[in-house]
C-alpha cells in the first residue's frame, strides 16, 4: 500500500472558508506525510454579488457583499492561517485563491497543477436536496482527471479527527 500513497505527489484541496470543508485535512496530513508529496489549498470564490433594486425613482445597484478587494484579504489570510498549521506540521504547502465557478476552477486547476488527487468533503445529500442546490462534489467526480476522494459530512454530525488536527 506504501506504493500507492507515494503516487499521491500533489493533492488539491479545495476548502470554502468552513469548519466542513476542513474536515479532510487530517487525511491529507497524514497522505501528504506517507507520500512526501504537496498540498495545494485552493479557495473559489465568486465575484462581488451585485443586486439591481427597483421601485426607486432612480433604479441602482446595491452592493451587498464585500467588495472585491476585502474578498480578496479575507481569502488571502484564511488560506495563510490554514497553511500555517499544515507547515508546522513539515508539509509543503502551496495556496491558491480564485474567482468562478467552484466547480470549473477545481477541475481546471487539478489539471494545470497536475493533481495526482483531489480532497474534498461534501454535504452528502441526497433526492431532492441534491436537485435543488446541486453539488459541488459530483460535478468535480465527473470533470475530474485524477481520482476524488470525498469526505461526507452531514451537518450536526461530530468528527473527532478535526479536534486532533486542530491541536
Amino acid at each position: 500500500m506504501g506504493d500507492a500513497l507515494e503516487a499521491f505527489r500533489t493533492i488539491l484541496v479545495p476548502l470554502n472558508g468552513t469548519r466542513n470543508a476542513e474536515l479532510i485535512l487530517p487525511y491529507v496530513e497524514l497522505l501528504a506525510h506517507r507520500s512526501g508529496g504537496e498540498i495545494v489549498l485552493l479557495r473559489v470564490t465568486s465575484p462581488a454579488v451585485r443586486v439591481m433594486t427597483t421601485g426607486l425613482p432612480v433604479p441602482g445597484e446595491i452592493d451587498v457583499g464585500p467588495t472585491e478587494s476585502d474578498q480578496r484579504l479575507e481569502v488571502a489570510a484564511y488560506l495563510d492561517a490554514v497553511k500555517r498549521r499544515l507547515a508546522g506540521r513539515g508539509l509543503r504547502v502551496t495556496t491558491v485563491a480564485a474567482l468562478g465557478i467552484p466547480e470549473e476552477v477545481i477541475s481546471q486547476r487539478a489539471r494545470s497543477f497536475g493533481a495526482d488527487l483531489i480532497a474534498m468533503t461534501t454535504h452528502a445529500r441526497g433526492g431532492l436536496r441534491r436537485v435543488v442546490y446541486g453539488s459541488v462534489a459530483d460535478a468535480v467526480v465527473q470533470h475530474a482527471t485524477c481520482p476524488v476522494f470525498l469526505l461526507p459530512v452531514r451537518e450536526g454530525e461530530r468528527n473527532t479527527a478535526i479536534r486532533t488536527w486542530a491541536r
